[in-house]
């Protein structure tokens, strides 16, 4: 009997043995198949850095890096390599809000005025906002308030400060709670809401309940005290060197700092590890299909689907597996993240990267999650990577014809066509953008040209038309995203008088320069201007709807992301000058430019209203040197004519720029800063 059991014990023993072995060659397959992934992401997908990691029920189990800290320095990158977060930062104002539900100090359901009596805007609706409509993406806000938002080492608070006044002059673009679409602005007033309740910033309020209890050393807002030679470096392919640090004082929106394994740790409390910070009553609520409750495409199939704060809490592909993932991935200019978690096997993955996009970490940190799932034997085979095949052309049901027409987007309108069983879509003239072709594949569907994209007509309940589009995007070894979105909406022509139509005709193809953006301000090194397009064939421009000579509107209705953002054009004169304001930005017509001096030395003064003052480089100065005395708290810029930047001195800290033909030229400061200037 005994020989027999010991036997047994010693077969036991040995398939105990084997499965240990299997085990652990599967997670050394499995490691190296993600870092190989993240390697690649590096070399052939424009990221400078990347940083990953695994939680699986409390344990850390995969982290590591790809890419480079420097150019310069001999420094590898580490787990405690801190990164920007962008809009993941949301999930920690979300939870800052659920946190207060939990202390019962905010009913979710309650309006926004109730917290913030001092919010008001020029439409009466937004007294139904309640802070769940802010949660999950339906509040109707345009979208982003960004003013000074996106700096340079800088950690101004004016974008903060100043939010409340910006939304009291604006209008929503729908009834609040009638479809979710991604917003900003509601995280933004949702950090207002924060400190207004708790007493506190909402950077104490975030170390004191979140970061102290959960030890997260490297997660930092821009206000806090810390190394920021910690911070991952980012480059821009117009400098050299690396940048300043990214910051991005929208701090509820988009401030954060972290690293991959603190995100990590994070997300266990999102998804209810630890219930003493986070109740479980919050934790499910936060995980309800929100999305629902408004107009949205009929297609499970989705990298995105809002719950409070989530951007998706049904994520595809683990979806198709019958498994709930929730995500949130965010992007400033320069950094990216993803957060990914499931709930039921308390998993959670991070990848947070220099340059690339969170489009791309989340396909990394999808991957990441399957490849535990396999491990676990939870899943069989990483199969979700789908292939495409060309479309085969079939016979058009003629009474598609009915949606052909005149279509908007936020910034943006198109004409669609259909003829011969296809789909063009066609840009107005001077956009620059090519014609795209579908072709009609049956069941009222047309198909892109390698498969990978289907377009199909939705006549929602509120009565608008939309084109739904869903499109893969497969990195090769490395993984595949879906998105389904409504991409545009059917709009009517807006037929002009001919005082309007002369009005708008001579703005179309000016450009326009941003006047009121601080010195550090990122807007000087990504789009120092915007050339106005107008389609007076339909009288609308970027996709606001031309009311009269001064002003143009916005109209759009568009559910999930593509009608974000959105904003109204009004021109006003002064001096002879012609300015355009658009939510909070300011921008001067390039009329309203003249040739800088062409004397050796001379000066330049910042007015009383601060406005960035903007020069031409006429042809008879082209090429020369200009050496500026740069003041305390100001910057030049100089672009050619096209808006590349040659020299941004908030980047290059070089006081010295060869100017080039036809350019242009920026001196930015705070009122009276003199700019001393000579040329050579």
């Amino acid at each position: 009997m005994k020989k027999t059991i010991k036997k047994i014990f010693a077969v036991v023993l040995a398939l105990a043995l084997t499965a240990t072995a299997a085990l652990a060659a599967d997670q050394s397959n499995a490691k190296e198949s993600v870092q190989a992934a993240a390697e690649t992401i590096t070399e052939k997908y424009n990221t400078a850095s990347l940083q990953y990691a695994l939680i699986d029920n409390g344990k850390v189990t995969l982290s590591g890096n790809a890419g480079f800290y420097s150019k310069t320095e001999n420094r590898a990158v580490t787990s405690r390599t801190m990164y920007g977060i962008g809009s993941v930062s949301k999930m920690f104002t979300a939870a800052a809000a659920m946190k207060l539900v939990d202390l019962g100090r905010l009913d979710l359901d309650k309006p926004v005025v109730t917290y913030i009596p001092e919010f008001n805007m020029k439409d009466d609706r937004y007294k139904k906002i309640t802070a769940r409509m802010l949660l999950n993406h339906s509040s109707g806000l345009y979208g982003t308030t960004f003013q000074n938002a996106s700096l340079f080492d800088d950690n101004d608070r004016s974008a903060h400060d100043n939010l409340l006044s910006h939304l009291s002059t604006q209008k929503l673009k729908a009834d609040p709670g009638a479809f979710s679409v991604y917003c900003n602005d509601g995280f933004s007033l949702l950090e207002l809401l924060v400190e207004r309740i708790s007493g506190k910033t909402f950077s104490e309020f975030i170390e004191e309940n979140f970061s102290k209890p959960l030890g997260l050393i490297n997660t930092k807002t821009p206000l806090d005290a810390f190394d920021k030679t910690g911070l991952a470096k980012t480059y821009s392919p117009l400098f050299e060197n690396a940048l300043p640090a990214d910051t991005i004082d929208a701090i509820g929106a988009g401030g954060l700092y972290s690293t991959a394994e603190e995100l990590c740790k994070f997300g266990e409390m999102l998804i209810g590890s630890n219930p003493i910070i986070f109740s479980e009553s919050s934790v499910e609520k936060m995980q309800q299909p929100e999305y629902k409750n408004g107009i949205w495409p009929d297609e499970t199939e989705n990298g995105i689907g809002y719950g409070l704060g989530w951007d998706s809490v049904d994520l595809a592909p683990f979806n198709e597996y019958g498994i709930k993932a929730v995500s949130k991935g965010g992007d400033t200019m320069f950094y990216h993240a993803s957060l990914i978690a499931l709930p039921e096997y308390n998993l959670v993955a991070s990848v947070l990267s220099s340059s690339g996009s969170s489009t791309v970490d989340g396909i990394l940190a999808t991957k990441i999650l399957l490849e535990a799932l396999k491990q676990k034997g939870v899943i069989k085979d990483i199969n979700y990577v789908k292939t495409f095949n060309p479309p085969v052309k079939a016979e058009m049901p003629q009474e598609l014809k009915q949606y052909a027409g005149l279509y908007g987007a936020t910034g943006a309108t198109v004409n669609i066509t259909m003829e011969n069983s296809e789909l063009k879509i066609s840009f107005p003239a001077g956009s620059g953008l090519p014609e795209q072709i579908y072709l009609y594949t049956g069941d009222n569907k047309f198909t892109s040209k390698d498969g990978s994209a289907t377009l199909k007509f939705v006549r929602e309940r509120n009565g608008l038309t939309y084109l739904q589009v869903k499109n893969y995007i497969t990195l090769p070894g490395i993984g595949q995203s879906v998105m389904t979105t409504y991409n545009c909406e059917k709009l009517d022509k807006n037929k002009l008088g001919e005082d309007v139509i002369n009005s708008w005709k001579n703005r179309n193809g000016k450009k326009y320069f941003v006047i009121n953006e601080k010195a550090t301000s990122q807007a000087y090194i990504s789009a120092p201007f915007t050339k106005l397009t107008v389609d007076l064939d339909n009288g609308y421009s970027f996709g606001c709807k031309i009311a009269d000579k001064n002003y143009a509107e916005n109209v759009l209705q568009i559910p999930v992301v593509n009608g974000r953002d959105c904003f109204d054009l009004n021109f006003s004169e002064k001096n002879g000058v012609e300015y355009l304001k658009s939510n909070a930005d300011l921008m001067i017509c390039e009329n309203g430019l003249v040739p800088i001096w062409s004397g050796n030395k001379s000066v330049c003064t910042i007015g009383a209203e601060g406005y960035t003052k903007w020069y031409k480089v006429p042809d008879y100065i082209k090429n020369k040197t200009m050496t500026v005395a740069v003041p305390k708290n100001a910057s030049f810029a100089v672009y050619t004519g096209d808006g590349r930047c040659v020299n941004y001195s908030a980047v290059s800290n070089k006081n010295e720029t060869v100017l080039p033909q036809n350019g242009y030229i920026a001196f930015i400061g705070n009122a009276g800063a003199a700019f001393d200037v000579s040329l050579r």
